[in-house]
């Protein structure tokens, strides 16, 4: 069940490429902070498990991967406590960065969140932990927010972040919070709409999609010009609503 997860630490020197099992079993216990490895499905990170349809979670990469997240902020100094509101009013800022290389949005992404009180980061997917998300609060009043790239398309990486944004500022956060892409109650209908809203003015998009020509790519290119957003944006939630 963790042979990814003892491959990305092979490749991260916290784990030897050549140890022994019983080698890598005691690293791994070191790593993930559990006594022994047959616990991890009782931790109580399991209590984040929201919805019925869990048959695709593995408990032990699911664990991992919550390490893995909490370990990338470990060095990070977020020295403001959470503030929703300034993060509200970064949204057309954040915007934005869609227009952005990869790298330098990243970057200041980071630097956005940080000034709210919130240590951001993209950390790797794992098959067995099928999660867009992962929020935690901190002890001294900030948040954690780490997400994936699960599915590899910018529309969707958009969509999943003004999706975790509405989380933390519709307070859906008590303390931590795994944000897992078969979740279908009232708290993610309500992040889904926050989400598809802020990227696209919903009264536009539904003017719109009445029009005859809503499949030309010409028609959409001046769509996403006149919105302000980029092309695969609108491509991307036409697709999702089976328009084109």
């Amino acid at each position: 069940n963790l042979k990814q997860i003892v491959e990305y630490f092979v490749e991260k020197h916290m784990i030897k490429e050549n140890d022994s099992n019983s080698s890598i079993v005691l690293q791994l216990r070191r790593i993930l902070n559990v006594s022994n490895l047959t616990y991890i499905p009782q931790l109580s990170m399991q209590g984040a498990f929201r919805g019925s349809d869990t048959g695709n979670i593995d408990p032990y990469v699911m664990c991992a991967w919550q390490k893995i997240c909490e370990m990338k902020m470990e060095n990070v100094n977020i020295e403001k406590p959470l503030d929703t509101e300034l993060l509200k009013t970064y949204i057309p800022q954040i915007k934005r960065l869609m227009f952005q290389e990869a790298n330098k949005m990243r970057k200041e992404l980071q630097e956005i969140f940080a000034d709210c009180g919130i240590a951001f980061n993209i950390v790797r997917h794992f098959k067995g932990a099928p999660v867009q998300g992962f929020i935690k609060k901190t002890d001294v009043g900030n948040m954690l927010l780490c997400m994936t790239l699960r599915q590899a398309f910018a529309d969707i990486f958009w969509f999943t972040l003004f999706h975790e944004i509405a989380h933390i500022i519709n307070g859906d956060v008590k303390n931590y919070f795994c944000d897992f892409d078969f979740s279908k109650d009232d708290i993610e209908r309500k992040a889904d709409e926050f989400a598809g809203d802020t990227l696209i003015n919903r009264s536009a998009l539904k003017k719109f999609v009445s029009r005859p020509d809503r499949e030309s790519i010409s028609a959409i290119t001046c769509f996403a010009s006149q919105e302000d957003i980029p092309l695969f944006i609108v491509v991307g939630r036409l697709q999702k609503e089976g328009l084109i």
